[in-house]
């Protein structure tokens, strides 16, 4: 079980990288339509738009120091970010959002 006060600092990340997510391709969005939207969208990506937010927020706790790393969560390589925590859990599963307890 993560204790409460250390999930309490990550989840406002994590609520902030989910809405730049969200946000980067449907700005603009109001005044297109749906086909000409998927084509326009920006492609997302990881060293451009993800990993300097991960650098700034996340890393210092679930980053390549095992000595300061928390709750065994490594998110600085994609292998040991997918993998399952010690209670069977997986923080990220690639495309299922509803068995991401990280989400």
């Amino acid at each position: 079980m993560i204790p409460f006060r250390s999930l309490s600092r990550c989840i406002p990340l994590v609520v902030s990288f989910m809405l730049a997510l969200i946000a980067k391709p449907l700005s603009g969005a109001a005044a297109k339509s749906p086909t000409s939207l998927a084509s326009s969208r920006p492609k997302i990506d990881f060293n451009r738009d993800i990993r300097p937010i991960f650098s700034d927020t996340c890393y210092a706790c679930h980053g390549p120091d095992a000595n300061k790393r928390k709750a065994g969560l490594r998110l600085d390589q994609k292998e040991e970010a997918f993998k399952p925590a010690k209670s069977g859990n997986y923080a990220i599963v690639p495309g299922d959002v509803a068995k991401s307890k990280l989400i």
